[in-house]
């Protein structure tokens, strides 16, 4: 979903009907808010206060309202790209366990566990918003 469109191999009417649009204005959204309150905690550490409880709940419980917002978001998106096997045959019969599997596979994993960690190497001891912006520029790379 790059260049402010989303979803750049589909057509314009399949893009309105998914509300990919909205998926990634509130997926954006999302972000800043957890970057927000990352960065209230960086100050508290900082300053050597504490915050106020009611101010914490309040923060967690909009991120949290968001987040649910986008997974039902996600899921009508998902529905229209879901895999559903018609017919069974020796082309696709070594194929399907993995396509209707809900967790990947050990291998699968293991490689998945190694791009994570080649791509946080060396960034776990700097501050969180340096972390979250070195991501970004991987991420926008």
């Amino acid at each position: 979903m790059e260049g402010g469109e989303g979803g750049e191999g589909l057509n314009q009417a399949v893009q309105q009907q998914l509300n990919l649009k909205q998926v990634k204005t509130r997926a954006i959204s999302l972000f800043k808010a957890i970057s927000r309150i990352l960065e209230d905690f960086e100050a508290y550490g900082r300053t050597n206060s504490t915050p106020k409880w009611q101010d914490i709940l309040g923060q967690y419980s909009m991120v949290n309202l968001e987040l649910f917002n986008i997974v039902d978001d996600i899921k009508k998106v998902s529905k229209a790209f879901l895999v559903h096997p018609k017919n069974v045959n020796a082309d696709n019969a070594t194929i399907l366990p993995v396509m209707l599997s809900s967790k990947l596979l050990p291998e699968m994993e293991t490689d998945d566990t190694a791009k994570r960690d080649q791509l946080l190497l060396g960034m776990q001891n700097l501050p969180i918003p340096t972390q979250i912006e070195k991501l970004k520029v991987i991420i926008n790379e």
